[in-house]
């Protein structure tokens, strides 16, 4: 009897909790539909699914440098770094 009241209580809070989460979707599916209703709305789901412009509109895209993507400026290296680093290559250091 112990054990049947047990797993009632924990099958009763798995469905509590799957009933908050399809709360939650349904809450955030109505303000989707909501936001259809308006031009606005409208508009910028085109944008976002078409990549789309109005006439007129450029689009402007921003690219980072791949080769330096930490944000750090390259230092030139100097003469005596390039020696070492050629000589440590042949020598195998």
């Amino acid at each position: 009897m112990y054990k049947k009241k047990v797993h009632s209580v924990e099958d009763l809070e798995k469905v509590s909790k799957a009933m908050d989460i399809a709360k939650n979707k349904e809450a955030a599916l109505i303000e989707s539909l909501e936001s259809l209703d308006t031009i606005r709305g409208k508009e910028s789901e085109v944008r976002d699914r078409f990549n789309v412009t109005k006439p007129g509109e450029k689009v402007v895209l921003i690219v980072e440098d791949s080769a330096n993507s930490s944000g750090e400026s390259e230092k030139p290296e100097g003469f005596w770094p390039k020696v070492k680093n050629f000589f440590g290559s042949i020598l195998g250091d």
